[in-house]
């Protein structure tokens, strides 16, 4: 099945210019185009949407009382592993 879709002569175009260098069809350019535009934005709402699911368990967390908490920066970079504590002389 196929279908009709109306855009302006300066996108239609645009996209014959990208078809004629990469010796294919406006057709299956702008296919191309919208497939790929369509799964980049799925996949940034299923990010956002495990985000927002993270960030509800931390603020539920959060409010038990439940969250970590760190002297100082240097601690919480510690504590990821990824800049030791640097010795005060102490």
């Amino acid at each position: 099945m196929s279908r009709t879709l109306h855009i302006s002569d300066e996108t239609y175009e645009t996209i014959e210019t990208l078809a004629r260098e990469q010796r294919t069809t406006p057709e299956a350019i702008a296919e191309t185009l919208l497939r790929e535009r369509l799964t980049e934005r799925l996949a940034v709402q299923r990010q956002n949407a495990e985000w927002a699911a993270g960030l509800d368990d931390a603020l539920a967390r959060s409010a038990r009382g439940e969250n970590t908490r760190y002297s100082s920066t240097e601690a919480f970079f510690a504590a990821l592993g990824e800049n030791p504590p640097e010795s005060d002389g102490k």
